[in-house]
C-alpha cells in the first residue's frame, strides 16, 4: 500500500525525534538525554522549570538496564520497571520503563503512573501517552482526550496518534473530528487524518 506524505512525516517525527536520540546515547555511553524541543511549553510552566534543579542523569549502565528490560518486558520485570519509571530523574530511564508497561497494559488502570501525564519533563509526559496508546485498551481514551485541549504542540499529534491505536467509537469520533475540524492545527489535521486511515 502507497503510504501518503502525512504518513511519512509521522515516521519521521515517531522514529527520528523519539529514536535516533535514544540508541545514539546508548551506543555513545552518554547517560546525558537531549532535551527535546518545544516550540510551545504552557505559560504556566514556564517559571516552575526555571526553579527547578538539573535532575541528575542516569548512569550508562542503569540506562542499558532499562532498555534492555524494556525490549523483552517480561511479567517478572514489571515491578522493577514501574519503580523506575516513578523514581528515576533520567527522562530516558522513564521512558523505556512506561514503554515497557505499556505494551503490558500495565499503564492505564496505575494512578501514579497515570499521574505522569502531568510531569514537569515534556518527553515524560510524551512517553506516557505513547503507553496509553500501546495499551490497546478503550479505557485510555478518557484519560488522553483531555490532552487534546493541551497548548504543547508536541504533546497533541501523540495523543492524536495514540488515540488512533485504541479501539472503539469514541476513539475513532475524536480522531476524526480533529481531522476535519479546519480551526485544528496542519500538524494536527494530518495526525488525525494518518490516526484515522490507520484504523
Amino acid at each position: 500500500m502507497r503510504r501518503s506524505l502525512p504518513g511519512v512525516l509521522i515516521g519521521a517525527i515517531a522514529a527520528g525525534v523519539m529514536g535516533l536520540a535514544w540508541c545514539a546515547m546508548i551506543l555513545t555511553g552518554d547517560a546525558s538525554p537531549p532535551r527535546a524541543a518545544s516550540r510551545t511549553e504552557g505559560t504556566e510552566e514556564a517559571p516552575q522549570v526555571a526553579l527547578l534543579p538539573p535532575a541528575a542523569p542516569a548512569t550508562p549502565a542503569e540506562v542499558r538496564e532499562v532498555v534492555q528490560a524494556s525490549r523483552a518486558a517480561p511479567r517478572s520485570a514489571a515491578a522493577s520497571l514501574r519503580e523506575r519509571a516513578l523514581t528515576s530523574p533520567d527522562p530516558l530511564v522513564v521512558g523505556n520503563a512506561l514503554r515497557a508497561l505499556g505494551a503490558q497494559n500495565l499503564v492505564v488502570s496505575d494512578p501514579a503512573l497515570v499521574s505522569l501525564l502531568d510531569d514537569r519533563r515534556p518527553r515524560v509526559r510524551q512517553e506516557v501517552v505513547l503507553a496509553l496508546g500501546q495499551s490497546g485498551d478503550a479505557a485510555a481514551v478518557a484519560l488522553l482526550a483531555p490532552r487534546l485541549a493541551s497548548a504543547d504542540d508536541m504533546l497533541r499529534p501523540l495523543v492524536i496518534q495514540a488515540l488512533g491505536r485504541l479501539p472503539g467509537e469514541q476513539a475513532h469520533t475524536l480522531v476524526a473530528s480533529i481531522a476535519d475540524d479546519p480551526s485544528a492545527s496542519p500538524t494536527d489535521r494530518a495526525f488525525a487524518r494518518a490516526a484515522a486511515g490507520s484504523r
